[in-house]
């Protein structure tokens, strides 16, 4: 009698063990959606940001750099402010990709994106995506991959 008592205990304990993994896989699945679901609309939330930043006069402030056309103080601001937007994004995506959760095709796209804007700032130095002073708002590892996608170490 004990014997039985003690195999039901084990067998409950083993049943109770098995539903709580069963749960525990929903659970973090359900979280892989959910960040999937957010870092998407993140990337779509920057892109329309980036896309504004280029409406309100960047690209054409960037052609009359290579024009070697002198540009204002605000021309300046705009182009600055459009960098950073994208140099933010371009950070998003690269942790993204580093944890996995970023499609290949979608990182190989930006990567191509990165390497432009890697010719852009080499071409026009005095206008630099991320200065040495501004290095510490984006984290190690992006700053160490724009550098080597760059060649700029």
């Amino acid at each position: 009698m004990k014997a039985a008592w003690v195999n039901s205990i084990g067998l409950i304990s083993n049943v109770v063990l098995i539903i709580s993994v069963i749960v525990l896989i929903l659970e973090i699945r359900q979280n892989q959606t959910s960040m999937l679901a957010q870092s998407s609309y993140e990337r779509t939330r920057m892109a329309i940001a980036n896309e504004h930043l280029n409406l309100s006069g960047a690209n054409e402030i960037r052609r009359r750099i290579g024009q070697n056309e002198v540009i204002s103080d605000e021309d300046v601001a705009v182009l600055k402010a459009r960098d950073s937007q994208l140099m933010r994004y371009f950070e998003n995506l690269h942790y993204l990709n580093s944890i996995g959760v970023l499609d290949p095709e979608i990182w190989e796209a930006n990567v191509r994106g990165i390497e432009l804007f890697c010719r852009n700032q080499k071409e026009f130095p005095s206008y630099p995506a991320i200065s040495k002073e501004g290095e510490f708002r984006f984290r190690s590892s992006f700053i160490s991959f724009w550098k080597g996608t760059c060649g700029l170490e």
